[in-house]
């Protein structure tokens, strides 16, 4: 759905299930829709940034603000999310517009850069399930990256940091089951690397959703 991301510039991406129909959105605007009767739940691994949990299709870039809903938003509170983050003055904070709608689980990725391997970090988790489902850092994950922030991305902090990914290994795993959701939102900013993966996840559950780039990087699927 829509067009190739270009290496070097954020990009909020989505994605939405309702039961029935699966929606991408990218930067606000619907990119793609089709029905989806086939959803299988997956059962080797839980809900990863950057990767699938499973130790496969690493994706080569940042991420930012993960946030996963128990509901499927709808267009325009996607829209409103976008809008926050690009506002020139925006009336109150990304971080706020996020938990007002109750997200189960929302990564920030804010924790600062460590050593590998030694001292891998836990990432907090500021959405309703609380601490159960804190995430953690793999190997070869950097902390502390780059995240969107003032002057282009305005509802954020000028301190603002996400998670890199180097394309070749390292993740950020939890221990979430999206396995009974009937309905759901993913949301997060990402900006890919200079090396495009042939097929790289952003975020989801592997088996169950896989969400990233495809076909050599010229689309989000």
């Amino acid at each position: 759905g829509g067009t190739a991301p270009v290496s070097g510039a954020w990009y909020h991406v989505v994605a939405v299930y309702d039961g029935a129909t699966a929606k991408l959105y990218v930067n606000g605007a619907k990119a793609a829709e089709a029905a989806q009767t086939s959803y299988v739940p997956g059962q080797s691994g839980g809900f990863a940034i950057g990767g699938r949990a499973d130790g496969a299709f690493w994706w080569n870039g940042s991420a930012d603000e993960v946030a996963l809903y128990s509901k499927a938003l709808t267009a325009e509170e996607i829209s409103a999310h976008y809008a926050n983050g690009t506002a020139n003055n925006p009336g109150t904070t990304y971080q706020s517009l996020v938990l007002a709608q109750t997200p189960i689980a929302y990564y920030r990725l804010n924790e600062g850069a460590y050593t590998t391997p030694t001292s891998v970090p836990s990432t907090a988790n500021s959405g309703t399930a609380g601490a159960s489902i804190a995430g953690s850092f793999n190997p070869g994950m950097k902390a502390g990256a780059d995240g969107p922030k003032p002057p282009t991305y305005t509802g954020f902090a000028a301190s603002n940091v996400g998670g890199g990914f180097n394309g070749s290994a390292g993740y950020v795993g939890t221990p979430f089951q999206m396995n009974d959701m009937t309905d759901f939102t993913m949301m997060g900013w990402v900006r890919r690397g200079a090396v495009k993966s042939g097929r790289g996840g952003y975020f989801g559950q592997n088996d169950l959703l896989e969400f990233g780039d495809a076909d050599g990087g010229a689309n989000i699927e």
